[in-house]
């Protein structure tokens, strides 16, 4: 029954690919922004979606679904087919009230100025970091102040691993997906142990560095788009190992993840 499940979806999702005039690169060099709003337009778990700027003008979307772990799997498949050099944030029933004036997807398969405005991440080449050698983690600097990034604490965080900050919630944050090779979505959410809802999906290319995020932040969880447990907040993987962090802040410190699962990268 699991496989024919399966089957079926890939079978809608290729049908839903067919339906819609894919943009070239040589077209326009917002092909990628085009390409992923027809592609989620497309498909039914995302055709209600709205769009908009939030405040630090990164692209969000609103997503409306009957099944949430339909809507999340074909976000990611859109997003890693079609848009995979951007950077966004996405939500799922649960509207998110920092997208500013935002429109209906279908409002903008022919353009949007809001392609052209929003913000982009920053590619840097083969980066070569202390911890190369351990491709599962990924970077976050963290804030205590809203809107600013300037100052921040660094952790450097094992992928498929609930970092929680046990002490004190952080605002704002600039993510860095230390993979070379391979999309990276973070789960943010306002509670502690990476649970209880209202979560925020921030999706970042290969080797790309985000722009600051502002959101209240108390845990988060990231994964690989070549792991298991990508786009999926399912208890079995953010549960599974949570690390704890029951400091203050301390602007310019770095901090090493652990954990039960890895050795530590010190």
């Amino acid at each position: 029954m699991g496989c024919l499940v399966a089957l079926l979806l890939v079978l809608k999702l290729a049908l839903g690919a067919m339906a819609w005039d894919v943009v070239l690169a040589n077209q326009t060099d917002l092909y990628q922004y085009f390409n992923l709003v027809r592609c989620l337009a497309a498909n039914e778990p995302t055709s209600n979606t709205t769009i908009g700027l939030d405040h630090d003008n990164i692209l969000g979307f609103d997503i409306t679904a009957q099944n949430p772990d339909h809507a999340s799997f074909v976000f990611g498949y859109c997003w890693n087919n079609y848009a995979n050099k951007t950077m966004t944030i996405h939500s799922i029933n649960n509207p998110d009230e920092d997208i500013i004036q935002p429109v209906h997807i279908k409002e903008t398969l022919d353009g949007h100025e809001m392609f052209k405005n929003c913000s982009r991440p920053r590619f840097n080449g083969a980066r070569k970091f202390k911890r190369s050698k351990y491709s599962n983690y990924y970077v976050m600097h963290m804030s205590d102040t809203p809107d600013d990034c300037s100052s921040t604490e660094q952790f450097d965080t094992y992928t498929d691993i609930c970092q929680d900050d046990q002490k004190n919630p952080f605002y704002a944050f600039l993510p860095d997906n230390s993979d070379n090779d391979t999309g990276l979505v973070i789960y943010v959410w306002p509670h502690h142990d990476c649970d209880k809802g209202n979560s925020r999906m921030v999706s970042l290319a290969a080797g790309a560095t985000g722009e600051c995020v502002s959101r209240k932040v108390y845990s988060w969880f990231g994964s690989l788009s070549k792991d298991e447990c990508y786009q999926s907040t399912n208890v079995s993987c953010t549960q599974v190992e949570v690390d704890e962090w029951t400091g203050t802040i301390a602007i310019g410190a770095v901090n090493y993840g652990g954990g039960k699962l890895y050795d530590s990268y010190s």
